[in-house]
């Protein structure tokens, strides 16, 4: 039982904290955009959408160090495929 509460918790800390962190993330764009005098449209299309793909780049540099180059390509086919599907 304690396990459970203790992974309800944890969820909660995480949403709490994902939804702060985008809040900021989307914030701080907004003002990028307007202190270069761009589109906010134009960097949520590169800078933002660096941050989405920031943990499948990880996900390849850790698995390439370890001698496992096959999940290279389905982590960047799966991930792509999912960004365009969804975004």
């Amino acid at each position: 039982m304690l396990e459970i509460i203790l992974a309800v918790l944890v969820l909660a800390a995480g949403l709490v904290l994902i939804i702060f962190s985008s809040t900021k993330a989307v914030r701080h764009s907004v003002i990028l955009a307007s202190a270069l005098g761009v589109s906010p449209l134009i960097i949520g299309v590169t800078i933002v959408s660096i941050g989405t793909d920031l943990p499948e780049i990880l996900n390849s540099i850790i698995s390439s160090f370890l001698g496992h180059g096959d999940i290279n390509v389905g982590d960047s086919v799966g991930s792509n495929l999912t960004q365009l599907t969804l975004v």
